[in-house]
């Protein structure tokens, strides 16, 4: 049957500062896809997307159509809110397909780094750290956090001396591959989207990759970078929650 002229209220719940910016780059591109697909299908309507910090769920969930956030929000939306998780972003970045979305230490594979043997050796110093930035979260923070649990680290390590920054995590690989840098964090994906030239001179010292039960099935989620996941509120139509899922589901990198 024809459907009503919709209107759909976009939320993504992931934005610590309600990143305007961030939302007025991405917003045309989400909502022009989904848009089109829906009006080569005959389906014809509006949509608003804007921004919300993370751990506001609550004030946005009755006023969002659909919802765009990492897994946890998702997960209590689905809970509390009665939400249903209809997509999930594919495990693909630049192009190449990962195994895992998570976090791993390097070092350089050589006779100068050979005393450096896990990762809680990062820690101590003197070791020379290459980082995206002290605040990049994947690309440090949740590394801190994760040797911090071991016990081989406190909070102390975010003013070590050592640590470079370097603005970028490919510059990472590269720093560490020449034997730079003693120790490298990373997301998984650099290293894995890395030519293998770029990275013959890596060893690595551990991977994380610690994934959370929830609703909803996240297969590469990991709490170093989980997946952006759409959820829909109940009072949005059955059969036009399928058609945005299809829509998102015809996404193709790098959209």
């Amino acid at each position: 049957p024809p459907f009503q002229p919709y209107h759909l209220n976009i939320v993504v719940n992931d934005f610590a500062k309600n990143d305007t910016r961030a939302i007025a780059a991405l917003g045309p591109t989400f909502t022009d896809h989904v848009r089109g697909v829906l009006a080569r299908l005959g389906v014809h309507g509006t949509m608003n997307i804007t921004a919300s910090r993370p751990g506001k769920l609550a004030g946005v969930a009755d006023a969002a159509d659909v919802i765009w956030s990492n897994p946890a929000a998702v997960a209590e939306a689905m809970q509390r809110f009665n939400y249903t998780a209809i997509a999930s972003m594919e495990n693909m970045k630049l192009g190449h397909a990962q195994s895992k979305f998570g976090g791993v230490f390097i070092t350089h594979d050589g006779p100068s780094h050979a005393h450096i043997r896990t990762e809680d050796d990062c820690a101590r110093e003197p070791v020379s750290i290459a980082a995206i930035s002290r605040k990049g979260f994947g690309g440090f923070l949740m590394h801190l956090k994760h040797l911090m649990e071991r016990g081989a680290a406190t909070k102390e390590l975010l003013n070590h001396p050592g640590i470079i920054k370097t603005g970028s995590q490919p510059a990472v690989v590269a720093l560490v591959n020449a034997g730079n840098i003693t120790c490298g964090f990373i997301r998984t994906h650099i290293l894995e989207s890395t030519p293998p030239e770029g990275r013959a001179n890596i060893r690595i010292l551990g991977q994380r990759h610690d994934t959370a039960a929830v609703l909803f099935p996240f297969n590469v989620s990991t709490r170093f970078w989980p997946e952006w996941s759409v959820a829909v509120h109940p009072r949005v139509p059955r059969e036009l929650a399928s058609l945005v899922k299809e829509a998102l589901l015809a996404v193709r990198s790098p959209s």
